[in-house]
């Protein structure tokens, strides 16, 4: 049974895992691991990076004891202790998730300790095209990663892609595909979120029903995102009409309404204004119950309609937005649109600084202590926003030394960048210039390998060039 650990090394975890023991089992199993070492079974590898022990099947065992259950497979027409051993150990990876998803400080600890064995249990639900408990384990994770360290969940990402690709398992590495574009858009790195999502075009196909369009859809609105972002609108145009036509054949809904919004942001980039209000009121309508995504459709519509010289219908679809938000108490999923609001508000004019503030101080009760990304972006907002409309370097600072910091700690290179270009402006306002160094200094030490950053501190002039508040 711990044959089904990975081969290079396992921790007492996959151990327990494997032989279908649970946590409150674990010195049982570990008197037993002694016992093995004692008689040359096992040895011992590198430690985790918490220090805990690792160990490693003498090779012949192992090789032995694939043989030995392949064999009495083909003999007992499938009593095979292996396959219950792999089964066993990718089962207890995923329900751990689920039974102690609220707990990031246990699971932080977790993540860095059983990596190895993570994979394992992706491969082995892979290998049995069960995609769906593979998402479960991999979107579990992933909720996590990206509360601490999105770089961490892209390495994550590529990982289980490997692993994915290797066990012929389409529609999985389509999601990943699709999931790792995401996480590569909302760090501005449009152009290698694109190339990640072109080997779907040959995995679509592979897939039937509901998750061929459900993948299509997603691919192709990702797809526009960064084809937007990077200026091929013509491009971004026929990819968001792929998703509308994908989630029109499912049957609608709010994903249709999402992708309207997309559509419409798009064709009005395009200038084809009509078409583009034609989209954002499909969205309305699909979304005129909908009190949590309504008012991202009609700011969406108020700034196309701003920036078509009608001030007057455009304030009147802000105000409507802001008193749909004020209607919906249920703050869950609020944050990352209260945001996106307040930053339009913000647009509208410094006369909106007070109700665009508002939403920012909701966003930031909402993400801290839950969602320290999250809580990041919302300080660079209220921080770009103290700078600039309201006028006040020196509350700037203060948001924004917060948000360097939990940058810093994610090991956010990008984060850290947008967040060093507004600070260095805020403490030059107040004279405080002598500081600068100091964060260009911590930027270089976290991210050595960024280009970026390296071109940012030797070249420090630069850094008053442009600011650019980052965004969900």
């Amino acid at each position: 049974r711990l044959s089904a650990c990975s081969e290079e090394g396992f921790s007492l975890t996959e151990a327990l895992a494997a032989n279908n023991y649970n946590e409150n089992e674990t010195d049982e199993v570990g008197k037993v691991m002694e016992r093995l070492f004692d008689f040359a079974l096992v040895n011992m590898t590198v430690p985790a990076s918490s220090g805990a022990d690792r160990f490693v099947l003498h090779s012949l065992i192992y090789l032995y004891a694939h043989m030995t259950a392949y064999k009495r497979a083909g003999v007992s027409g499938g009593d095979n202790l292996l396959a219950e051993a792999m089964w066993s150990h990718a089962e207890f990876y995923r329900s751990y998730f689920e039974r102690k998803a609220a707990n990031d400080s246990a699971l932080a600890t977790f993540l860095a300790d059983e990596m190895d064995g993570i994979i394992m249990a992706a491969r082995h639900w892979y290998g049995k095209k069960q995609t769906a408990d593979a998402n479960d384990l991999s979107n579990a994770i992933l909720e996590v990663l990206d509360r601490q360290n999105r770089r961490k969940a892209i390495e994550f990402i590529y990982a289980l892609l490997e692993v994915a690709h290797e066990m012929n398992d389409a529609e999985a590495e389509v999601n990943l595909r699709i999931s790792l574009a995401s996480r590569l858009n909302k760090d501005n790195l449009f152009g290698q979120a694109r190339d990640e999502l072109a080997p779907i075009e040959r995995l679509i196909p592979q897939l039937v029903g509901d998750a061929r369009l459900d993948c299509t859809a997603r691919w192709k609105n990702t797809l526009a995102v960064a084809l937007q972002h990077l200026n091929d609108l013509s491009g971004a145009e026929t990819a968001i009409g792929d998703c509308i036509r994908a989630r029109q054949e499912q049957g609608g809904g709010k994903n249709l309404a999402f992708a309207y919004n997309t559509q419409g942001i798009i064709l009005d980039l395009r200038g084809k204004t009509e078409e583009a209000l034609a989209a954002l009121d499909k969205s309305i309508e699909i979304r005129k119950n909908d009190l949590h995504n309504l008012p991202i459709s009609l700011v969406s519509k108020a700034k196309i309609l701003r920036g078509n010289g009608a001030d007057d219908e455009a304030r009147l679809l802000i105000e409507q937005a802001l008193a749909a938000f004020n209607r919906d108490h249920n703050s869950s999923g609020q944050a990352q649109a209260l945001t996106e609001f307040g930053n339009a508000l913000l647009e509208e004019g410094s006369h909106f600084f007070s109700d665009a503030m508002k939403a920012f101080t909701r966003a930031e009760e909402i993400e801290r202590g839950n969602n320290p990304a999250g809580l990041a972006i919302v300080l660079t907002r209220i921080g770009t926003a103290y700078l600039n409309a309201g006028n006040d370097p020196a509350r700037a600072i203060t948001s924004l030394k917060e948000a360097f910091q939990l940058e810093e700690e994610r090991h956010h290179a990008q984060g850290l960048i947008i967040v060093l270009r507004l600070l260095t402006k805020a403490l030059k306002r107040t004279n405080r210039s002598r500081e600068i160094e100091g964060y260009r200094r911590r930027a270089l030490t976290t991210a050595p390998n960024d280009p970026e950053i390296g071109r940012l501190t030797n070249a420090g002039r630069r850094l008053e060039s442009e600011h650019r508040v980052s965004s969900y």
